[in-house]
């Protein structure tokens, strides 16, 4: 068996194809019919070699059963959200002077809180396999969403785009590499988010999502998060309002630009004005386990700009989202608020990258 290889099977009537990674130990799930989500992942840390540092371990949360996501596509695993990342204030956007209403999305009610429309019309839609490689360097599977093949999706979002996600796994790393490109003869609204589902213990051995739940709640201390970014959108029953605040400002907003416990504190916050990049333009939020010394990151390279930390207290998760835009982008924009919506123009094609992965602290 080489080192690099994908396995297709079955699981709960749905195709799955996995990555391995044999050095690292490493396995990354995918299911095309489940909106393209990988539902899992599992890895070893990498160590100050680049070698592995620790037994592996499962680094995002699967649902207990496949068929949880027909229902709620976006609780488990990492959900692609396009063509915009969280809400939609009631469906309903409006676009060259063409007024549109994402029904269905409300319909299927899974905003329970808001009410909104939410994370896209991609998650429970089924995608294609278009492209598979195994090289001594990687192993990478093309995932493929045309919206032209969807009359449900070009009810809500009039265009045709395809979004084609390549999911590669190398050293023990998982990586997306995203192309939207625009069929249209005018330009098209888009925005992209992913929404990984991480455990609030990082701990080598821990293989099944039984074993990632059962984590006593003061162990939330021992785990610490990070993402730079120096502020934050103010928000009204989890819509933007239109302003942004400093962290200064925000007093109820917890400013993350250095490791800070998460000890009881929970998290609905989208983080804005990247305040640090690498040389290649990345920006990484992380969480990092102090009893076992690992810590987990998740790099997005430009034009990501928006960072969500969601943690709730009733589940052992944490997310860490990176968007190309805030919330209700679509409808800020008009109002001349920098919301980071992006124009496709004809014919052209938007690309950016993501970066999953462990490694041991120094």
């Amino acid at each position: 068996m080489t080192r690099y290889h994908i396995e297709t099977g079955e699981t709960a009537g749905f195709t799955t194809y996995t990555l391995f990674d044999e050095v690292f130990t490493a396995a990354a799930a995918l299911v095309p019919e489940l909106g393209g989500n990988c539902v899992s992942l599992t890895t070893s840390a990498r160590g100050p070699g680049g070698t592995p540092a620790c037994e592996p371990l499962l680094c995002v949360l699967p649902p207990a059963d496949l068929r949880e996501l027909m229902e709620s596509p976006f609780h488990a695993g990492i959900p692609v959200l396009f063509p915009f990342p969280n809400r939609v204030r009631d469906g309903a956007y409006v676009w060259n002077g063409r007024a549109l209403k994402m029904q269905r999305s409300l319909d299927k009610g899974w905003d329970r809180s808001a009410h909104q429309a939410i994370h896209g019309l991609a998650g429970d839609q089924a995608w294609k396999a278009v492209r598979s490689e195994c090289t001594a360097e990687s192993a990478a599977l093309t995932l493929e969403f045309d919206t032209g093949l969807h009359a449900d999706v070009l009810e809500q979002y009039p265009f045709r785009c395809s979004v084609q996600v390549c999911w590669r796994l190398s050293d023990g790393e998982l990586g997306m590499e995203i192309a939207i490109a625009n069929k249209e003869a005018e330009a098209i609204p888009i925005g992209f988010g992913i929404h990984p589902w991480f455990p609030t213990q990082l701990r080598p051995g821990v293989m099944t999502i039984d074993q990632a739940q059962a984590v006593p709640a003061a162990s939330r201390a021992n785990l610490e998060v990070t993402v730079p970014c120096a502020a934050v959108w103010q928000l009204q029953d989890l819509m933007p309002t239109g302003r942004v605040l400093a962290l200064a400002d925000a007093a109820d907003a917890t400013d993350l630009r250095a490791f800070t416990p998460l000890d009881g504190r929970t998290f609905d916050t989208v983080y804005t004005r990247v305040s640090a990049r690498d040389a290649g333009g990345a920006s990484t939020a992380r969480i990092r386990d102090l009893e076992s010394g690992l810590e987990l990151y998740v790099a997005a390279a430009e034009p990501f700009r928006e960072w969500v930390v969601y943690a709730p207290t009733q589940r052992n998760v944490i997310c860490l989202e990176p968007y190309t835009c805030v919330t209700d982008a679509i409808n800020l924009q008009p109002r001349g608020i920098d919301a980071g919506l992006i124009a496709l123009e004809a014919g052209s094609e938007w690309r950016s990258s993501i970066r999953i992965g462990l490694s041991a602290v120094e």
